[in-house]
């Protein structure tokens, strides 16, 4: 019994020393692998399957934010795609010809919460996508948080519990793009299907089949503590308001012993 639970503290020690460290998106040379196809429809003349990529290469500064450049290839032809940044936590974008970022994921929600980013609102519908739970997952050697939602509704036709993803430095399981990443300028439709993501010396990060991997654990409070809010947390993750002398807590991502 003694030794499961030593077992038990190291596991959980490792999971939150891997957390604690926030795991970028717009690295140096990281780049998302995808296969692209377009909607014949709307884009006759160039149907059929194909390799594509986005690759952060290069900084750039756009108002008061210093921002990587994010970069599309596909067919040959590589463009400046978008700028991004990461700002404690949550993810930012902004498209060519804008000075305005745009949010595109928040690393910061904890279960229960409700983001406008997976919402919308007509007439008929509103619906928002709930956190339903926070974990961890380890993919060749790495910790990587993993955010899960469920879709909820006003009304019974539409609470279909459909569930989205996210990966702390990685995104959906569409990789770095989501519904709300895409531009509004973009010219036509097209589908992609993500496939893995690499760092900047080619070794693979993340599949699209790591985001159904078994957690090692849930961490979620824990791990959403890298972002500095003086909030103190027992090493269970629960919200502490008073510390007991002794004791060991989380505060900003990093572990100590109230005294």
């Amino acid at each position: 019994m003694k030794k499961t639970a030593i077992a038990i503290f190291f596991l959980m020690t490792v999971v939150c020393q891997g957390q604690e460290t926030y795991k970028v998106f717009f690295s140096e040379g990281k780049t998302w692998v995808y296969e692209r196809y377009e909607t014949p429809t709307l884009n006759p003349m160039n149907v059929g399957r194909y390799p594509m990529t986005i690759s952060v290469k290069g900084d750039t500064v756009i108002g008061d934010w210093i921002c990587k450049k994010v970069y599309m290839s596909a067919n040959g032809f590589t463009e400046l795609f978008f700028c991004g940044y990461d700002e404690q936590g949550k993810v930012y974008r902004i498209d060519i010809g804008s000075d305005t970022p745009r949010l595109i994921y928040d690393f910061t929600l904890q279960p229960g919460d409700a983001t406008p980013l997976l919402a919308y609102k007509d007439d008929d519908y509103d619906i928002t996508m709930n956190v339903s739970r926070i974990d961890t997952v380890e993919v060749n050697g790495q910790y990587f948080k993993r955010i899960h939602f469920v879709r909820k509704g006003d009304c019974v036709e539409v609470e279909d519990f459909l569930e989205e993803k996210w990966v702390e430095g990685i995104g959906n399981d569409n990789g770095l793009f989501t519904p709300y990443c895409v531009p509004a300028s973009m010219p036509y439709a097209f589908n992609i299907e993500f496939k893995y993501c690499e760092d900047r010396d080619g070794n693979e990060l993340f599949s699209v089949y790591d985001f159904t991997k078994n957690a090692v654990m849930d961490v979620s409070p824990v791990a959403r503590a890298i972002v500095p809010d003086g909030t103190v947390y027992d090493i269970q993750g629960r919200r502490v308001q008073a510390p007991q002398r002794g004791g060991l807590y989380v505060k900003g991502g990093k572990k100590f012993i109230y005294r």
